[in-house]
């Protein structure tokens, strides 16, 4: 049996990553106090129309903020350590691909860990598929703790979840199990409701094949459109720059 590689490996967040994040948030704050003034200001001026489309615009910003506060907090607090005996997981407490609190700390030996599993999420936000991998832990006494989410073709360099289950996989002296693919449902609904169960049937590879194939021409239809919204509005400004000109 070839020996397992044990030497203590950290994953977290680089300071340089938690300062830019840290920077970006602090820039928004001004910006999001400053709406509920905004509205007021117009509605005391008699725009009504321009104070009700402002206040559904501080609405969805005001929930944006709290799940980029959210996905930010989870930076700056993950840390997942692996030593040569045992890991020690500070790990936030998961609802679908969300961060949310409270964050725990998890120690555990290898020798508690029953399996290591990872399965793909199909979320839906509107019309937009996403497609997350889910990887988790499931000790001795049955207990499961989600290590994190990671997209599917775009891994977080700081948490490599993904790489982590399989580093865990390998010093527990047990196969990292695939649980195949399921349909989640809406990404922001998982925060109340929770991800769906790890018992649920997984979908047939011809089901997955059609959703990645559907995610894949979506977002070849959102480059599509953007870039005719661009050539459109370049095109727009030149003939009305060569209208005035002939015009003078």
């Amino acid at each position: 049996m070839t020996d397992v590689d044990k030497t203590m490996r950290i994953f977290e967040a680089s300071r340089g990553r938690k300062v830019i994040l840290i920077t970006v948030f602090t820039l928004l704050i001004p910006f999001f106090i400053s709406l509920p003034f905004m509205i007021f200001l117009r509605l005391s001026k008699g725009f009504y129309y321009d104070a009700a489309i402002l206040f559904l615009f501080a609405i969805l910003f005001a929930i944006w903020m709290v799940f980029l506060g959210a996905h930010i907090l989870s930076s700056l607090r993950t840390r997942i350590q692996l030593n040569e005996q045992d890991a020690v997981l500070l790990v936030p407490n998961w609802r679908g691909p969300l961060p949310l609190l409270p964050y725990k700390t998890i120690s555990l030996t290898y020798e508690d860990v029953k399996s290591v599993e990872s399965r793909s999420e199909i979320y839906r936000e509107a019309i937009i598929p996403i497609l997350m991998r889910s990887c988790s832990i499931v000790t001795q006494d049955g207990e499961r703790h989600i290590l994190g989410y990671t997209k599917e073709k775009a891994t977080d360099p700081a948490f490599p979840f993904s790489e982590i289950s399989h580093e865990i996989a390998m010093r527990s002296g047990l196969p990292l199990s695939e649980r195949g693919t399921v349909h989640a449902g809406g990404q922001y609904l998982a925060a109340i409701k929770g991800p769906p169960s790890w018992d649920k049937q997984p979908l047939s590879p011809a089901a997955v094949q059609t959703a990645r194939k559907a995610a894949q021409k979506f977002w070849w239809i959102m480059i599509a459109i953007s870039a005719a919204i661009l050539v459109t509005g370049v095109g727009i400004e030149f003939w009305r720059i060569g209208v005035e000109g002939f015009a003078q």
